[in-house]
């Protein structure tokens, strides 16, 4: 997989694979994370925080994260 820019952010294959998972399963932890893809925590958590900045990802809780998209129907205004 070649990455590529999004979001005015260079996406890369670790963030490609952070991206697929929370948009099939839903939200998740930076360690939970880390164990499906094959990654280091301290890596995700590098990557998640970097998704986060750009407003590809948001914390929906301590330490957890969803698209902006799928919390917007949970979480109150």
């Amino acid at each position: 997989m070649e990455a590529r820019e999004q979001h005015n952010i260079y996406i890369n294959d670790a963030d490609e694979a952070i991206l697929q998972e929370i948009q099939t399963n839903g939200r998740a932890t930076t360690g939970l994370l880390a164990d499906i893809i094959g990654k280091s925590h301290p890596y995700i958590s590098k990557r998640v925080t970097r998704l986060c900045e750009h407003k590809v990802l948001v914390e929906v809780a301590s330490g957890l994260y969803d698209t902006p998209q799928q919390a917007e129907t949970y979480l109150p205004e």
